[in-house]
């Protein structure tokens, strides 16, 4: 009876050793995402942006384009993609309503696509990705083209599963995955990839992105992206970001 009670107590205590070892080795969400912020470039220099021009090469179906995107705090977005297999596309988010154009139709976008315009239009979401994307927790580490990683992710019916991988060696996000259902219903994944990140005017943008959209296993599109021209604090009027008629 003692040896039994001996080992019953042994092994309670080898199992409180090995979840405090663990806990005291799992970050806590706001370490990642402080030094994440830190990483970019801290609060105080991106409070210095109010609004931002990004110029890019964008490569995808075998054909060059161009991409422009132009956002102004604190959530006005606009872009917009020309290319020789796509023509002219444009999207935008006005601070309440999300829309896109393309050459054949003005849409009006609803329900998880509005919710995700409102979010990415966030001009300051790298500070809040934590209330972006709230209920994030730490879900393990990972490797992104062989670097180590700590993996964030969050589960929200509104948006689907986001997952965030952020360099153990550096505090960059390198990876972002994203899991919902499309406006034709259809589950769809977008993986994105960062990387080449450089400073402008004290703030750090990845100047090379890779993403890759899949639904049902199959990839449905890969498309490149490697800026140009990034400019700051230019005059943007609020126009650019509306809603052009139906």
């Amino acid at each position: 009876m003692r040896t039994l009670t001996f080992i019953a107590i042994l092994n309670l205590a080898l199992t409180c050793a090995a979840n405090l070892s663990a806990a005291e080795k799992e970050p806590s969400v706001d370490a990642v995402l402080d030094r994440f912020v830190q990483a970019i470039g801290g609060k105080e220099a991106w409070g210095k942006i109010q609004s931002r021009r990004i110029l890019a090469d964008m490569e995808t179906m075998g054909a060059q384009g161009e991409w422009t995107s132009n956002a102004k705090s604190p959530n006005l977005s606009y872009s917009r993609v020309q290319h020789p297999k796509i023509g002219l596309f444009e999207s935008g988010f006005d601070g309440s309503t999300a829309w896109s154009k393309s050459q054949s139709r003005v849409k009006v976008k609803q329900g998880g696509e509005l919710e995700q315009a409102k979010r990415d239009a966030d001009f300051f979401q790298e500070l809040h990705l934590k209330e972006t994307f709230p209920g994030l927790t730490f879900a393990g580490t990972d490797a992104v083209a062989g670097e180590p990683s700590n993996v964030l992710e969050s589960k929200d019916p509104q948006v689907g599963k986001q997952r965030f991988y952020f360099s153990l060696i550096t505090g960059l996000l390198l990876r972002r995955e994203s899991h919902f259902v499309n406006a034709d219903g259809k589950q769809v994944t977008s993986d994105t990839l960062y990387s080449d990140y450089r400073p402008v005017d004290g703030v750090k943008y990845p100047y090379r992105q890779k993403v890759t959209v899949s639904s049902r296993g199959q990839v449905v599109n890969e498309s490149k992206m490697v800026v140009k021209e990034i400019k700051h604090n230019e005059r943007v009027e609020d126009s650019l970001f509306k809603m052009p008629a139906l």
